[in-house]
């Protein structure tokens, strides 16, 4: 595993979608968690010993379900604070504002799809730097 990639959570509940980000993060040498509802999500990370980075992604424009899981997160100063964010969007334009928002407060950049594999893995490199940065006795792979 590469020096300072975090554990990582997948958070999609289309199943192809799922598996091509769970198969390209695990070849990035990512140790990949899956959360197929923003509800299992939120309750792994509410359990979650380490910290990790949230790979949040959305078939089409269906913004809604992340926005009320990134509301949820920025209500949740536990959840804001140990974890880092990325979404993933095929439509950034239709992201409404609040989400806007709530991703700026957390810090969450947004990568547009289609992406390459290694914008992906800089992006979660990033995030994972963040996270040792803010949580020094994380314990993140080696």
């Amino acid at each position: 595993m590469r020096p300072g990639i975090a554990p990582v959570l997948v958070v999609e509940s289309d199943d192809d979608v799922r598996d091509v980000l769970h198969d390209l993060l695990t070849d990035a040498g990512c140790e990949v968690t899956e959360a197929t509802t923003d509800a299992a999500a939120l309750d792994f990370l509410a359990a979650c010993p380490d910290s990790v980075v949230a790979v949040c992604s959305n078939q089409d424009a269906d913004h809604h379900r992340s926005a009320a899981f990134f509301a949820q997160v920025v209500a949740d100063e536990r959840l804001a604070s140990r974890h880092q964010y990325l979404m993933l969007s095929s439509t950034p334009s239709a992201i409404p504002p609040e989400m806007q928002t709530d991703l700026a407060q957390l810090h969450a950049p947004i990568l547009s799809k289609p992406f390459d594999m290694e914008t992906l893995e800089a992006y979660v490199h990033e995030a994972a730097g963040r996270l040792a940065h803010t949580h020094p006795h994380t314990r993140l792979p080696r």
